[in-house]
């Protein structure tokens, strides 16, 4: 029983140090926005990830299951899409609208993982979504108007949360053989593949021929690398919704980025918005039984 208590610990470590991570790419990809647009960012990051994993492997002779190639593929394609759609997002709304939309994946985690991974759901983690899901709300809705303004990257955002949530339910199949390095490594490849298809279709330029700025963008992905994979190795020993929730201090560090980086105005609700996020990643957390911890999925 004292492993499965380390492993819990493990988890929450993991899990509560990718929000900071992830909240310092997020203001830097902003200020960079306006020169690196998010399909050539998205090259970057992919060509700086398989980089990193790959220098990884050769240190410490790490090889993917084959038996997992298929699981690996379908989540690095869904993680990939859903950078996309964010990055997108980021350059065109306020920066925490664009994190508040993403972490809807929590709750859209819930009923992918009843249904793909016939996970339960205890009444803690229902009460702990809906309470994150309440201060989300808060913090996007603004006080001088009675309704958000919706712009279709709001929509684009929307759809980044439902790929990140289905990523995340298809790496916690990955079970005791997910170190969070190879679902990183499919991501990359992912990223990369798609930024040029993504791009022609789009009409956007990728900006393949600078290299101050590629290097910045760089910089940038190895930040956004360490997040995605201490996230992934969350996913071992924690359930997807329970990564989502405590995954939501991003919101905070992304609203306390709006105001003092980019002035941009965060009413009262938000404050209250905030406080509720914060009790739902610090207060709902079940307590994690051997079946949760050893599950191992096919």
């Amino acid at each position: 029983m004292s492993h499965i208590m380390n492993n819990q610990k493990i988890g929450y470590l993991l899990a509560f140090s990718a929000p900071f991570l992830y909240s310092v790419f997020n203001a830097c990809f902003k200020i960079m926005s306006a020169e690196l647009n998010a399909l050539s960012f998205l090259l970057v990051r992919g060509l700086t990830g398989m980089a990193l994993v790959g220098l990884v492997a050769l240190a410490t002779g790490s090889r993917p299951e084959r038996r997992h190639w298929t699981v690996l593929i379908l989540a690095g394609l869904a993680s990939a899409m859903s950078t996309a759609c964010i990055t997108t997002a980021i350059t065109i709304i306020p920066l925490y609208q664009a994190i508040v939309i993403l972490y809807l994946y929590p709750a859209m985690s819930v009923i992918l993982s009843w249904l793909i991974n016939r996970e339960k759901i205890g009444l803690l983690e229902i009460i702990g979504l809906a309470v994150a899901f309440a201060g989300c709300v808060l913090l996007v809705w603004p006080d001088e108007s009675a309704g958000l303004e919706l712009k279709a990257a709001h929509f684009i955002a929307v759809l980044g949360s439902v790929f990140f949530a289905l990523c995340c339910v298809l790496i916690r199949r990955l079970g005791s053989d997910n170190n969070g390095l190879w679902p990183f490594f499919s991501f990359s490849l992912f990223c990369a593949l798609s930024a040029f298809p993504l791009a022609w279709t789009f009409g956007v330029q990728i900006a393949y021929d600078r290299p101050k700025l590629l290097a910045l963008g760089a910089s940038m992905a190895v930040i956004a690398s360490l997040a995605q994979v201490i996230t992934y190795a969350a996913l071992k020993y924690l359930p997807a919704f329970k990564v989502g929730i405590i995954g939501s201090l991003e919101v905070l560090g992304g609203a306390l980025a709006s105001v003092i980086i980019f002035h941009e105005p965060l009413p009262i609700k938000a404050v209250i918005g905030g406080g509720l996020i914060l009790y739902a990643a610090f207060g709902f957390k079940r307590k994690v039984t051997v079946q949760d911890d050893e599950r191992d999925y096919v």
